[in-house]
C-alpha cells in the first residue's frame, strides 16, 4: 500500500485491467485512490515499525492481510497503540499469541462500548467498527450466537 504512488508499481496495476480502464476519467479515479492507499499505507507501515521496535519484534516474522491489517485480532498497525495488550504479562504486545490477542480484542470491545450495548443494533455497529464489512459482521454475529 505504501507504494501505491509509486509509478511501476501504477502500471502494474492499470496492466492487470488491461483495456478496461482505457477512458482518462476512470484512470484519474484509479489514481486518485492509489494515492489515497499510499498515504494511508505509509502511515500504517510507520505505525507497524514502531510496533516492531518497541516489543523486539523480527520485522520479517510479521506476517498480515493486503489491507495490512496484522496479528490474530487483525488489527491495523495504527490501532495497536490504543488497543494492544500484553495480556500474558511477558512485557511484550505480540497480536500473534493467544492471550495478547483476546486482551486486545476484549480492550478494543470495551473501549467501544460493547458491554453497554444491549440491543443487536448496537453490538452490530461496534462490530462494524472493527471491521467495516457486513459480511463480516454478520459472520461474527452468526458465529457468536451458534456459540451461545
Amino acid at each position: 500500500m505504501a507504494l501505491a504512488g509509486d509509478p511501476q508499481v501504477q502500471e502494474k496495476i492499470f496492466s492487470f485491467f488491461g483495456n478496461e480502464i482505457s477512458t482518462p476519467d476512470i484512470r484519474k479515479q484509479i489514481l486518485s485512490s492509489l494515492k489515497q492507499r499510499e498515504r494511508r499505507g505509509y502511515r500504517e507501515l510507520k505505525f507497524l515499525l514502531t510496533y516492531i521496535k518497541k516489543n523486539g519484534l523480527d520485522p520479517l516474522s510479521i506476517k498480515g492481510s493486503v489491507e495490512g491489517a496484522i496479528g490474530i485480532p487483525q488489527f491495523m498497525p495504527s490501532n495497536i497503540d490504543h488497543y494492544g495488550q500484553d495480556g500474558d504479562g511477558d512485557g511484550i504486545v505480540d497480536l500473534f499469541n493467544h492471550a495478547d490477542a483476546i486482551a486486545s480484542i476484549a480492550c478494543f470491545l470495551n473501549a467501544h462500548k460493547w458491554k453497554k450495548a444491549r440491543k443487536v443494533e448496537e453490538k452490530e455497529r461496534v462490530l462494524l467498527r472493527y471491521n467495516r464489512s457486513i459480511y463480516y459482521m454478520d459472520t461474527v454475529w452468526a458465529l457468536a450466537e451458534k456459540l451461545k
